[in-house]
């Protein structure tokens, strides 16, 4: 029995796309996992800020006591800020948005390239081999650019799944019946 090639580069694209759809819907979920726990941080700190900065100056006209509750409100925005700092809140949230931006790109390539495998089934396979190679070279980089992330967890990696799986089940690009058995449940 001799192996299609062409059936192989569409599997194998087809394997790729979903593993690619995957990686950015979970840095979808993580960059926004960051960016509230970033908006609520900078919340925090500048209402603190401004609130410090009216007590300090009633109780420098009127009152030498400053309440318990702008003690811990300073103390909570002090808090946060020196974790966000520790955490490189900033950082990550870059690094995530940078992740879902590679992966969602490489997404509509893998898409664009299957449609014109779909368009012309007589495609060279040559041709198109060297493209997912460079495709798969692409992949790999991004990849290895997924942030180190302490907050990462199962239950963002089984929404991520079950998000790519409803994303690619309703596409026009369908696995074959050999790729579609050995997709991940």
């Amino acid at each position: 029995m001799s192996v299609d090639a062409r059936n192989e580069i569409w599997d194998a694209t087809y394997y790729t796309l979903y593993e690619c759809g995957y990686n950015e819907l979970y840095s979808d979920k993580m960059l926004m996992k960051w960016k509230r726990f970033d908006d609520f941080s900078k919340v925090i700190i500048a209402l603190a800020t401004s609130v410090a900065a009216g007590a300090t100056g009633f109780a420098i006209m009127h009152a030498p006591n400053i309440s318990t509750s702008i003690l811990i409100l300073s103390a909570v925005s002090a808090g946060l800020a020196i974790i966000s700092t520790a955490l490189h809140a900033p950082d990550m949230l870059k690094s995530w948005s940078d992740s879902k931006s590679e992966f969602g790109a490489l997404y509509t390539e893998l898409e664009t390239f299957m449609f014109r495998m779909k368009i012309n089934p007589d495609f060279s396979i040559a041709d198109y081999d060297t493209q997912f190679q460079l495709l798969r070279i692409r992949y790999g980089q991004s990849k290895d650019r997924i942030p180190i992330d302490s907050f990462t967890n199962k239950s963002i990696g089984k929404m991520s799944q079950k998000d790519q799986n409803e994303r690619i089940f309703s596409s026009p690009i369908q696995p074959n019946p050999i790729a579609k058995a050995n997709l991940p449940p």
